[in-house]
């Protein structure tokens, strides 16, 4: 039977070694390509740079949105405005012309 006792201290360095080795690679395996690894982190971290641009770009929008929706609530001008532009209205005794378009 072996015996760990006759064995030299090197070889007991040598084998503890490669028990730490082996039980330590499934660990380092994990943290790097696991479900919560540092590549998947990475991964994470791109996608949450992209939303916080795009988030951005959406709270600009928003902002303009709101800017033009307080002048259409302060200036009549400006909704009578688009009216006449985007929905081709008149007021009563307007005259309309219909030009052709250019081609």
């Amino acid at each position: 039977m072996f015996s760990v006792m006759n064995l030299s201290k090197k070889t007991k360095r040598e084998i503890f070694f490669i028990l730490l080795f082996v039980g330590a690679a499934p660990l380092v395996y994990l943290n790097f390509f696991g479900s919560g690894g540092l590549l998947t982190l990475r991964e994470h971290r791109a996608d949450l740079l992209e939303l916080e641009r795009e988030h951005h770009e959406l709270r600009g929008e928003v902002e303009q949105l709101r800017e033009k929706l307080k002048r259409l609530d302060d200036d009549p001008r400006e909704t009578e405005r688009i009216a006449r532009e985007e929905y081709n209205l008149a007021r009563p005794g307007d005259i309309i012309i219909n030009l052709p378009e250019k081609k």
